[in-house]
């Protein structure tokens, strides 16, 4: 699990050098969103980016599974 929890890391610090650059060649986020997905994706797709995402935001918990998600209802 350790080798995950480096691969994950590396993502995160090579996705935060994309955003770095875009922001300060254009002055502005530009395509952070899809550069940050681009780096991330294929680790959260191979089930290793949860631990880079636990230690960046230790503040979201996914429900456990006997939790249901809530559903927003739109207003009539």
């Amino acid at each position: 699990m350790r080798g995950c929890d480096q691969a994950s890391s590396r993502v995160f610090h090579e996705a935060g050098h994309i955003i770095h650059e875009d922001v300060r060649k254009i002055g502005q986020p530009g395509n952070l969103i899809a550069a940050f997905c681009d780096m991330v994706e294929p680790v959260v797709a191979s089930g290793d980016g949860d631990s880079a995402v636990s230690a960046i935001y230790p503040h979201l918990q996914k429900p456990s599974n006997t939790e249901k998600p809530s559903t927003p209802t739109l207003p009539s």
